[in-house]
């Protein structure tokens, strides 16, 4: 039976005996179309859908939303599939710019490729709801930064690979996500600064989150000197964005309300 048929059946009393309501395994998948973004439908009992494809003539932004409603029925957009938004062979001006989540989000997988190949520039967080992010999933675009909220538990092979601008990454989790060896790479790793929760900066070492510019527990920028926090007391400079030919290290720096000791 076609997964949308199953949805109406399931809305008459007489007929939701037939179907154990909690096995969405008797379906076909069956998709649809709105605004832009097809959906194929991956669960009836509590409605679900994953984003497929995506018109690239609908706009360079997008933002992905919490539910869709598809014949009088509302699913949870609860993933975004292999390639669904990839710039793959698609003209440079009708590439992907930006992408922003509706929230409190539903999505929990972003998968393989999911917006390879595009223009995404500045800064990209990924919303809370989300697990797992994919190999190649945000792999050649423009990225400047981006902040990976504490629910994702994977990163995978060349996630966020060639974001040559990638300068400042923040992992929110208490527990380090698994994290490929590739994820990172050109920009590498050497070129990027990484934020982790307060007191976890060795765990994270220790789980494979190392070979990075610096990595503390936050920055401030005072007089075009970037500072990285690594303990209540302490910063490391991070980077250098002013313009002097010759610059002056401070012993100490304000920053946060607070007055922190440079120990490098």
């Amino acid at each position: 039976m076609p997964a949308d048929a199953k949805v109406h059946y399931l809305s008459d009393t007489d007929w939701k005996a037939v179907f154990d309501l909690n096995n969405d395994d008797d379906i076909d998948s069956g998709t649809f179309t709105v605004d832009g973004f097809t959906y194929e439908i991956t669960a009836i009992s509590q409605p679900k859908v994953e984003i497929v494809d995506y018109d690239n003539s609908s706009g360079t932004e997008v933002t992905i939303p919490r539910t869709v409603t598809d014949q009088g029925v509302k699913y949870k957009v609860t993933a975004i599939g292999y390639e669904a938004f990839s710039g793959n062979g698609i003209a440079d001006g009708d590439k992907l710019t930006s992408v922003n989540f509706t929230l409190p989000s539903n999505v929990t997988n972003i998968e393989q490729d999911a917006f390879w190949r595009n223009k995404l520039t500045g800064h990209l967080e990924i919303p809370e709801s989300v697990t797992s992010i994919g190999e190649g999933a945000f792999a050649q675009n423009q990225l400047t930064e981006v902040t990976i909220p504490g629910s994702v538990t994977s990163i995978g092979d060349s996630a966020f690979e060639n974001n040559l601008g990638l300068r400042l990454v923040t992992v929110e989790a208490e527990d380090p996500p698994q994290l490929h060896k590739d994820a990172f790479a050109n920009a590498d790793r050497g070129q990027i600064d990484l934020v982790v929760p307060f007191g976890k900066l060795q765990e994270y070492l220790d789980n494979g989150w190392h070979g990075f510019r610096s990595i503390s527990y936050g920055t401030f920028t005072v007089g075009g000197i970037t500072y990285g926090i690594t303990s209540h007391t302490d910063v490391i400079v991070a980077d250098y964005t002013g313009t002097a030919t010759a610059v002056e290290i401070p012993e100490t720096v304000d920053g946060n309300g607070e007055t922190y000791t440079v120990t490098a």
